[in-house]
């Protein structure tokens, strides 16, 4: 068997509703893809959504890690790959190629999630048919292990308050993984979001929330030069006791991008 036929694939057009003022697909519907992608491949093998709902079980993300080359326009059309590299108890590893409709490379995406059950909210151990159900690769799209992040605050860093929606609440009955990017994002300096293009993104999400909660997005500068600029990143209750998820976030100066 190639290595084509280990892979699952799914071909998406960027539309006018997902992109932003440079026309580009955003960072959240570039996350959804990837979600959606890990769905319908879980829906080919016969343990989708809903049969999982029945089951009393559902995968939930734990980490994203993406490298970005660039962000489609609108109007393109991008194929999302997609395969298992790992199933470990209560874990499953997920890697993604993100390409062009010419081949080209836009981003190299590893992702770890857990196997939870709905009704007592804890991880469980992975049913051996849902594991045999799928085709194995264990090739890793990104080699380098997931960094420790730990955030720190900064004096000159910026924070928002949000209120949990309805709208954000997904089939799991908690906050959907992209709305917490979303959330960050608005912390980010307007002069980095408009001048800067996201170059990779680490993202561990530690407890869930719910709808309702306030919540805090915090974001503290860790370094900055004339090429590029990262961020910590920390999505917490509006008290700051509990921790939802922490990420990092590095940005490089569209110029920079252009010249090379």
């Amino acid at each position: 068997m190639d290595n084509l036929a280990r892979t699952f694939q799914k071909e998406f057009e960027v539309y006018y509703y997902e992109v932003n003022t440079k026309q580009e697909l955003t960072l959240v519907a570039f996350l959804n893809y990837l979600e959606e992608t890990a769905i319908a491949h879980s829906e080919s093998v016969g343990y989708g959504v809903n049969r999982l709902i029945e089951m009393g079980f559902g995968w939930v993300l734990v980490h994203w890690q993406v490298k970005f080359k660039r962000f489609p326009k609108r109007g393109e059309k991008v194929t999302i790959q997609t395969w298992p590299s790992e199933f470990n108890r209560f874990y499953g590893k997920r890697e993604f190629l993100v390409r062009d409709s010419e081949g080209g490379s836009i981003a190299e995406v590893s992702s770890l999630w857990i196997f939870m059950d709905l009704k007592k909210r804890r991880p469980v151990r992975i049913p051996k048919e849902v594991i045999e159900a799928y085709v194995f690769k264990s090739e890793k799209v990104i080699s380098e292990p997931f960094p420790e992040l730990v955030f720190t605050e900064s004096s000159s860093g910026e924070q928002c308050e949000f209120l949990v929606r309805r709208g954000d609440i997904d089939t799991n009955a908690h906050v959907n993984n992209a709305k917490y990017i979303e959330w960050l994002l608005e912390t980010i300096p307007q002069e980095i979001y408009e001048s800067y293009q996201i170059s990779s993104l680490e993202v561990v999400y530690k407890k869930e929330s719910t709808y309702g909660q306030s919540i805090l997005a915090r974001t503290a500068e860790q370094e900055k030069d004339d090429k590029s600029s990262s961020f910590l990143h920390q999505i917490s209750g509006a008290d700051g006791e509990q921790e939802f998820a922490v990420a990092r976030s590095r940005w490089v100066r569209i110029d920079n991008l252009t010249n090379e």
